[in-house]
């Protein structure tokens, strides 16, 4: 026994011995020593596998791996899908176990016990593990695509190599076309051409990646533009030999032409289509004294098409003086207006008389074309003029009356506020930010005394950049895309005029890296949004890179050390760029709250305003953006008056006498909302509820003549009232309809018993809570 002990006392020592219940027993008794498992003695008690880990992971099968235990006959092995309530059992006798039958994608559980014959351990810790996907192919990045080798009709596009990846799929549409996806084939490198493109049209494409085990779903998009065609658009159309029944139709010849494609018609109704290898067109069997529209494309010799020339027109000759139609006046200002007619055949010339709305004495001047500028008018004033025919042997009737407006004055109508500070959101239209819950600090503000919401607001165009840039000079610059331009600008642009006159302009992007940074691009920043970025420099119409700010530099509190304008960016994600669009939405509320807030309740009580804007809709409302107007020269009120991008930049020359750019020179400034101009009464502090839409609603005809009536919708019961306000504020007539049932109506204005004078008036409709204004002119 002596020997024994001794025996168990150097095994031990050397090592692990393992007990039987009964042995441990006669171990003690034999040495009066106390037996206990230790990290060198573990006890016989069936313990659990230890370091239990899988391997070889595929889609449905994997190799469970685990720590030997001395003494065991087998093992017993658990697994099951987390959340399962049943476990699959399998039993081994080796250290390791293959399990199949797995889902892929799918986050397992799995644990193991020691049987040693009589006796079965407890489970091992549990594992977790996933199994791998089905689709194990990475989406291309278009991001870092190359479009190259760009024609009128083709494009060879491009993406970032995926690793693993065996081929791709790419397809294509016309961008905002919503339009079938078109494929454009397959490619085992990393771009391919696409053909068959229209010429100057802007395409989006998307490419998936084709790997051993599947497909990916198709990458997000990638854009690019086709060019115009290479032989370009004819030019210097030109109508002559215009008869009762024919005209022959010219334009300049292109060298690389092949051949012209003529489309005629008259005024208004389809194309007529005919090709010609001439430089000019003889049109026949045309209907007597009647307008007609013509446009001309090339055709060179790959069969590459132009665009359409612009439209050009003619009217055939009549055997008696016809009388103009279709008088219009497409552009006035202050003190003068450009008057068009159509053409009438045969005519020596035109007399055009035009006078005050409903005064008793015309002016009269001639023309020998179908359109004249006259000047000398007043501002802010309704005109009314009348053109007749002059031929050879007779002299015709004289035309309906046409009438038109002058614009108002800026010294008058049209305030000069000590700064304006332009905030621009990105990418949301008018119905997706007003009544909305996600933006409860835009629709506050819409509803606040001294804040002008504008209805019928509209974007110039997509996608972004070509919207800042007419925002600033009234024009794209030739950018049609979000790319970075080639070159800074020199031409005339809202910065260079503001420091011409004396005053002083900043541009504040918030995640501008530095002052006067010009890059691309730097973590939430991006050039495509700071317009004024593109003209920095020393040359001509160019301005100092010190007015590119950061929005840190933006006072806090100290707005009186604003420059006179100010231009302010969110982030790409502050500015409800990026994101998921309730997230991204509510974010840039949230912004607005956080940052802009202090400086527009300043700047109600210190001459100063705030322009809240987005640069375009997210494709699908008619490019219907939202524009707020707040500070302490407005009038409250929700207003339809169609304005844009160049509306907003030509009322900012008007408030501080600068040139008129770009297409801001033909774009009216914003009028009706100023507290110098037209004031709603009495009620000037009332704050009118949002209107649900005013698409509802309608004056009509207008300019009115004799009689006019009002379309208008109630969403739901309420008592009406409608007053109607001259241009200088004073009310003229109230009509206390009452109580009124939700549904369609048409209110009759009593025009020919109260014998309105001509000119400029205000309609504000007031149903519940609610309020409505719309400016209408009377003609007489």
């Amino acid at each position: 026994m002596k020997l024994l002990i001794a025996a168990l006392r150097t095994i031990c020592l050397a090592g692990i011995i393992y007990f039987s219940s009964s042995s441990l027993a006669m171990a003690q008794a034999a040495t009066g020593t106390s037996l206990q498992a230790s990290s060198n003695v573990q006890l016989n008690r069936c313990a659990s596998p230890a370091d239990l880990h899988i391997t070889n992971l595929t889609t449905n099968s994997g190799l469970l791996v685990w720590k030997p235990v001395i003494g065991t006959t087998g093992y017993i092995i658990r697994f099951r899908a987390v959340g399962s309530t049943s476990w699959i059992r399998q039993t081994s006798e080796n250290l390791t176990e293959v399990i199949t039958g797995l889902v892929p994608n799918t986050l397992y559980e799995a644990k193991v016990r020691s049987n040693c014959g009589s006796i079965v351990g407890n489970y091992s810790p549990l594992i977790n593990f996933t199994t791998l996907s089905n689709n194990i192919c990475n989406l291309p990045n278009v991001y870092y695509y190359t479009s190259n080798n760009i024609t009128s009709n083709s494009c060879r596009v491009g993406w970032q190599a995926v690793a693993g990846a065996t081929g791709y799929n790419v397809h294509y549409r016309i961008r905002y076309s919503n339009a079938a996806w078109i494929s454009g084939g397959s490619s085992s490198t990393t771009s391919i051409l696409l053909t068959g493109l229209s010429p100057q049209v802007q395409y989006e494409f998307q490419v998936q990646t084709i790997c051993s085990s599947g497909t990916a779903p198709f990458s997000t998009s990638g854009i690019f533009t086709t060019q115009s065609s290479t032989c370009g658009t004819p030019s210097g159309l030109a109508s002559s030999n215009i008869t009762t029944t024919s005209a022959k139709i010219s334009w300049n010849s292109l060298a690389c032409a092949s051949y012209y494609t003529v489309s005629y018609r008259p005024t208004g109704q389809s194309w007529i289509t005919d090709t010609t290898s001439f430089t000019y067109y003889s049109l026949s069997n045309l209907a007597e004294g009647a307008g007609y529209e013509y446009r001309v494309q090339s055709v060179d010799a790959g069969f590459v098409i132009s665009s359409y020339s612009a439209v050009n027109n003619f009217t055939t000759a009549s055997a008696t003086c016809g009388v103009p139609l279709n008088l219009a006046s497409p552009a006035a200002t202050t003190s003068s207006a450009t008057l068009t007619w159509n053409a009438v055949g045969g005519v020596n010339s035109y007399l055009i008389r035009y006078r005050l709305a409903g005064a008793q004495t015309w002016q009269t001047t001639t023309s020998v074309t179908n359109s004249i500028t006259v000047t000398g008018l007043s501002p802010d004033n309704a005109y009314e003029f009348q053109v007749q025919s002059q031929c050879s042997a007779s002299t015709g009737s004289y035309s309906v009356t046409a009438s038109f407006i002058t614009m108002p004055s800026s010294v008058s109508s049209i305030p000069v506020p000590d700064h304006i500070v332009i905030c621009i959101m990105e990418n949301k239209a008018y119905t997706q930010l007003m009544n909305n819950s996600l933006t409860p600090y835009i629709n506050s503000l819409a509803n606040q005394p001294k804040t002008a919401v504008f209805t019928e607001s509209y974007g110039i165009t997509h996608p972004s950049q070509p919207n800042y840039i007419h925002l600033f000079s009234g024009a794209n610059q030739g950018v049609t895309d979000n790319n970075l331009p080639g070159s800074h600008f020199n031409t005339p642009n809202l910065a260079k005029e503001l420091l011409n006159a004396g005053r002083t302009f900043v541009s504040y992007c918030e995640a501008l890296p530095s002052v006067g940074f010009d890059g691309a691009s730097s973590g939430r920043y991006q050039r495509k949004h700071n317009p004024l970025a593109n003209w920095m420099g020393t040359g001509s119409n160019q301005v100092s890179s010190t007015l590119n700010k950061p929005f840190t530099s933006f006072p806090q509190g100290n707005f009186a050390s604003l420059p006179t304008v100010s231009l302010v960016v969110p982030d790409m994600t502050n500015s409800m760029h990026d994101g998921v669009l309730g997230t991204a939405i509510a974010t840039g509320d949230s912004w607005l709250a956080n940052n802009m807030n202090a400086y527009i309740q300043w700047a109600r009580t210190n001459n100063s305003i705030f322009i809240l804007t987005t640069d375009e809709d997210d494709g699908a409302h008619s490019n219907r953006i939202l524009t707020i107007i707040t500070g302490g020269m407005v009038t409250s009120g929700y207003f339809s008056q169609p304005i844009t991008h160049h509306s907003v930049l030509r009322t900012i020359a008007e408030m501080y006498g600068l040139n008129f750019i770009g297409a801001s020179a033909n774009a009216s400034p914003i009028s009706g909302c100023w507290t110098n101009g037209f004031r709603m009464g009495s009620e000037e502090n009332v704050v009118p509820k949002p209107v649900e839409d005013l698409t509802g609603w309608k004056i009509y005809p207008n300019p009115a003549h004799g009689e006019m009536h009002v379309n208008y919708e109630l969403k739901e019961d309420a008592d009406v009232l409608i007053r109607i306000y001259s241009n200088t504020g004073s009310l003229v007539m109230e009509d206390k309809l009452g109580a009124i049932s939700k549904g369609n109506h048409v209110y009759d204005v009593p025009l020919e018993t109260r014998r309105y004078p001509a000119g400029i008036y205000f309609m504000d409709v007031t149903y519940g809570s609610k309020k409505y204004v719309q400016r209408f002119l009377i003609s007489q």
